[in-house]
């Protein structure tokens, strides 16, 4: 179940990783097994995490991690099968105490499948994502003129947005109508700057559900999906 919400201000990310990292020292033992899925780019949870799982990462490169210790895992999280090596891993090793995904759900075409392994593989865990305001916000006032993501709602290479309800955590297509929502619209739901990152623990296993493309605008007995899904959730944004 999810334990613990919090958000955190855009750019304040290390405030949020100094809580879990306060989290596995309080709770996991030293020898417990720490998994990063998809943190090959930046792995802040060294030293705590001793495993790394991520497509774009080489399983013979140790060096750059600076721990010759840890144990690498190179596959595609949205490939079914390829979910093997960690469940082979988990077979003969135990379930890991602790997993960190930050920043990759929202990336995956198919996050349903990582969302569903990563409970079966783990005994607990943090998971970290842009909340619904940073993926409708426009970025003109932190990021330069030239930036490519000037212009655009939240990053254009994201694919879902994400929000929390009654303690299961929601994913819905990010799509490109979204650009043509009114301003006021979006205020109406009061997006401000204290809940772009949205974060949260998880105990034994979290619920979720991805919301098909079909049912955001389709509501015959109401105003659009959309609206329901911007209104305020358990996370208080």
């Amino acid at each position: 179940m999810i334990t613990d919400i919090f958000t955190t201000p855009f750019f304040d990310q290390p405030t949020q990783q100094a809580k879990v990292k306060k989290h596995i020292a309080a709770n996991i033992p030293p020898d417990g097994k720490v998994l990063d899925l998809g943190g090959a780019s930046n792995c802040w949870g060294i030293p705590l995490v001793n495993h790394i799982a991520d497509l774009f990462v080489d399983p013979n490169d140790e060096i750059k991690f600076f721990k010759s210790d840890i144990k690498i895992f190179s596959f595609n999280f949205e490939h079914y099968e390829e979910w093997s090596i960690l469940e082979e891993y988990c077979k003969n090793n135990g379930l890991f105490d602790f997993v960190i995904c930050s920043h990759t759900l929202e990336d995956l075409h198919a996050p349903f499948v990582a969302c569903q392994k990563i409970n079966k593989i783990a005994k607990a865990g943090y998971i970290a994502l842009p909340s619904k305001h940073q993926e409708l916000k426009r970025f003109e006032t932190h990021v330069p003129q030239s930036h490519p993501l000037r212009g655009y709602r939240g990053y254009h290479h994201h694919r879902w947005i994400y929000r929390i309800s009654n303690g299961k955590l929601i994913g819905y297509p990010k799509q490109s109508w979204i650009e043509y929502l009114h301003t006021r619209t979006i205020e109406e739901f009061g997006f401000g700057e204290d809940g772009l990152e949205l974060s949260f623990f998880w105990e034994d296993n979290f619920d979720f559900e991805f919301l098909p493309a079909s049912s955001l605008l389709d509501n015959r007995e109401g105003p659009p999906r959309l609206f329901e899904l911007l209104e305020t959730d358990d996370s208080g944004i």
